[in-house]
């Protein structure tokens, strides 16, 4: 890369070569999904039976999680839940 960039101290996630120079011995994996305990309870009407994604950011010492609930009859939601330890 010609031009650098400042990431100061923020972490950066790697899924292209837009931050990467060279990958010379190395190559992008993504991680495998693995079955682990239950990461939300669907017990709200908006939320449907069906959790569809969901994407998690940390902002400061509070985790924001937003997904979509599908409800049955096709209708969807946009959720928003947060948590100070990333568990409750």
């Amino acid at each position: 890369m010609s031009d650098l960039i400042e990431l100061g101290n923020r972490r950066e996630l790697f899924v292209d070569t837009y931050l990467i120079d060279s990958l010379q011995g190395a190559h992008l994996k993504l991680q495998e999904p693995r079955v682990a305990n239950t990461a939300i309870h669907l017990d709200h009407p908006w939320e449907g039976e069906f959790n569809g994604g969901h994407i998690v950011i940390k902002d400061g010492d509070l985790f924001r999680m937003y997904y979509r609930g599908l409800k049955p009859e096709g209708l969807v939601h946009l959720c928003y839940a947060e948590s100070r330890d990333g568990v409750y």
